[in-house]
């Protein structure tokens, strides 16, 4: 997430992006503003995830012969943005992001738990990346309500 967020806000003329730390710690309000003044940053961005999950499901089915799968990759986050200037949280939101591929359809019943079995690693891989992309474009807009230069 980290990395397309930083690839996202690079775009923008007027801001520098600046990893200031890679350690998975949700900094608080103090402790992002700590970060801010000793750094020199005027924004800090933290957070945590509280889902990053690929599960495939059964969707519309004709009882006992076909069935039409998908796989949903999710991520989920809370989400701080702190600034220097005003002192306060300018942004605290629990986000989100969803990808969704319908794959094939599948005869039943089957010998064994196919699931999964229908996606190769890089699908899954775009499928989570899908996501992700949903995510910090989610975030970006919502911090574009609060910071006229992100616009």
């Amino acid at each position: 997430i980290g990395a397309q967020l930083r690839s996202v806000l690079s775009a923008y003329s007027r801001v520098q992006v600046v990893t200031l730390r890679e350690d998975p710690v949700f900094l608080d309000l103090n402790g992002a503003l700590e970060l801010a003044k000793a750094s020199g940053a005027d924004l800090v961005i933290t957070g945590r995830v509280l889902k990053y999950d690929l599960t495939r499901m059964p969707s519309a089915q004709v009882p006992l012969v076909v069935g039409f799968p998908k796989t949903v990759a999710e991520v989920e986050a809370d989400v701080r943005v702190v600034e220097r200037k005003k002192g306060a949280m300018a942004l605290s939101a629990r986000m989100s992001g969803r990808g969704e591929q319908k794959q094939g359809i599948r005869l039943l019943p089957t010998s064994s738990d196919d699931r999964m079995t229908y996606l190769g690693a890089r699908e899954k891989e775009q499928l989570r990346d899908q996501a992700v992309q949903q995510f910090v474009s989610d975030l970006v807009a919502a911090m574009g309500s609060n910071f006229k230069w992100l616009k």
